[in-house]
């Protein structure tokens, strides 16, 4: 083993020679450059707040911004999770904070479609329990 003389230590590189050392030597240098690249560009807090605002994203996509009740002998309650801050003209869910305008308009037909097809309201409870 030869030695670097000037901090005299076993360590030697010899230039590759054969077409598979060139190979992996290539390989080595590409991949050494890419590992580099990814944690110059890559930003851990940006990351974290887009995977934070998809999870809202799929939660508020996943509600559906009524609650129905059971009161017994085939009797529903369905209420709407829709509120208005005082002084505001923003309805907020109270479940999923989603804003809306104008939740009529914009959640219309939600309550009877519930109230008829009860399964697929409690699919999409499901869905939200489990999201959230």
């Amino acid at each position: 083993m030869r030695y670097i003389e000037k901090f005299n230590l076993p360590f030697t590189f010899e230039p590759p020679t054969s077409w598979w050392q060139w190979t992996l030597f290539a390989l080595a240098g590409l991949l050494g450059a890419f590992i580099f690249r990814i944690t110059i560009s890559f930003d851990l807090n940006s990351f974290l707040r887009d995977r934070r605002q998809q999870g809202i994203t799929q939660l508020q996509n996943a509600c559906t911004h009524l609650l129905i009740e059971n009161l017994g002998e085939g009797a529903l309650r369905v209420t709407n999770c829709f509120f208005s801050p005082s002084g505001t003209t923003a309805f907020y869910c109270s479940r999923c904070q989603v804003f809306s305008f104008s939740p009529e308009r914009d959640y219309s037909g939600r309550e009877e479609y519930y109230t008829k097809h009860i399964d697929e309201y409690l699919k999409a409870e499901k869905k939200f329990s489990h999201t959230a």
